[in-house]
């Protein structure tokens, strides 16, 4: 079984050490599904951890109210919620071998040892642990480590899994494997999890939906393609992925002006002919040639980066453009001084009013 999950206009207001108050949450509300993964995403101090931990019941709110399903949860203890947490530093008991983590908090439930053993085995496979359950701590790798510690969360078949930047004391390659592995792993169990992080691309490939904070509210919400397509505000826009902010004015129902050249937008609703616009334009939604009209820059830096060159491309009265063109090893190189012409993808331009 697992719960849904429900908050509703919650505060979380901290004294001061100079005196008076900090405002760490700010009337956020949210419904999260039964078995989602949804990710709060954000800069240090945005609030995320401490909407975690008012989940987990180790911070209590200042106002408004968490339901589990039907039940709510403010003056529940953390150990009555029936929650498992993921902690950046694993928290690996270093005198207990990966069978004997795992089966702590079982332990602590009194089952029989029969059953302990059945559970933990059939986790340790799932958790690709199966040949490891007799190795100590400090024998296992940091990949490894941090299964031993989702492993034995899951053991306990909570009703909601939580996630504290589990991943950030890993190397950039395992990283990218493990969040892998944890969205696979979350999807196979069903469990629902709220899982937090500041890294963009982690929230991106492993979440259902995406909740970006800033300033202790809710900046943004929806699918990471929602939030990286169709951002809602200039802060979401440059936090997930880069951006070009564009200053435009608007044609007609289906382009704009940019330092005097028409670029196409598709589905424009930044209003009434005339209006002031900023355009979100990606890195990666603009094509280079060396066509004679258009958007014209010159290349001001290139950078090859093996998958893709990066560009910076100062253009006249619209500022610096950083682009990003795939596969150079067989396309080429623009060479630093080269004018070219900057076509963005129609359908990827977002308008910003």
């Amino acid at each position: 079984m697992t719960d849904s999950i429900t908050i509703a206009h919650l505060n979380k207001v901290f004294a001061s050490p100079e005196g008076g108050t900090v405002a760490a949450v700010k009337d956020v509300s949210l419904e999260i599904g039964a078995g989602r993964l949804v990710t709060l995403l954000g800069p240090s101090g945005c609030g995320k951890t401490t909407l975690l931990r008012m989940i987990a019941g180790f911070e209590e709110p200042t106002s408004g109210d968490i339901f589990f399903g039907t039940r709510r949860m403010n003056e529940m203890p953390p150990n009555r919620r029936d929650t498992a947490m993921v902690f950046q530093s694993y928290a690996i008991f270093p005198h207990l071998d990966v069978f004997e983590n795992v089966a702590f908090g079982l332990h602590l439930r009194h089952l029989s040892g029969a059953e302990i053993a059945t559970r933990v085995e059939r986790v340790l496979e799932l958790t690709g642990l199966g040949g490891f359950a007799r190795r100590a701590p400090s024998q296992l790798s940091g990949g490894q480590q941090q299964r031993v510690a989702l492993a034995r969360c899951i053991v306990m078949e909570p009703r909601v899994l939580l996630f504290d930047e589990p991943l950030s004391n890993l190397d950039a390659k395992l990283r990218e494997q493990m969040r892998g592995e944890i969205r696979e792993l979350q999807q196979r169990v069903g469990i629902t999890s709220v899982y937090v992080t500041h890294d963009q691309a982690e929230a991106m490939s492993i979440s259902d939906e995406i909740v970006v904070m800033n300033a202790g509210a809710v900046a943004q919400r929806g699918t990471p393609h929602e939030i990286y397509a169709h951002p809602a505000s200039r802060f979401v826009a440059g936090f997930i992925g880069r951006a070009n902010f564009v200053a435009a004015e608007v044609l007609d129902a289906q382009g704009v002006a940019v330092a005097g050249v028409r670029l196409a937008v598709a589905g424009l609703a930044g209003g009434p002919v005339g209006t002031r616009v900023t355009l979100v334009v990606r890195p990666e939604a603009v094509r280079l040639s060396q066509a004679e009209e258009g958007l014209r820059g010159t290349v001001v830096r290139a950078t090859f980066l093996g998958n893709v060159a990066e560009y910076r491309i100062a253009v006249a009265q619209a500022g610096e453009w950083l682009v990003e063109v795939p596969n150079p090893v067989e396309n080429g190189l623009f060479a630093v001084g080269t004018v070219v012409s900057l076509t963005p993808s129609a359908a990827a331009v977002h308008v910003l009013a």
